[in-house]
């Protein structure tokens, strides 16, 4: 009871006359989840840090944009 198929997405409807302006969003968001889906090693503390947190959990210390990922 209360579970979804896994075949059920979320979807999102905006006006026609934002469609484009909408689906720039929508590429800037996936553009820059692609650049840090990758996992990375804490230049702070020497953590490893899943790819999805921009900064450590141990030392709060921000990812760079040059971090050598694992």
């Amino acid at each position: 009871m209360g579970e979804l198929p896994a075949n059920v997405y979320p979807s999102v409807w905006v006006p026609l006359a934002t469609a484009e302006a909408a689906r720039k969003v929508v590429r800037a968001f996936e553009a820059d989840t692609l650049d840090k889906a990758g996992d990375w090693v804490c230049p702070g503390c020497g953590e490893p840090i899943e790819g999805v947190f921009a900064a450590c959990w141990r030392c709060q210390h921000e990812r760079p944009n040059d971090v050598a990922r694992r």
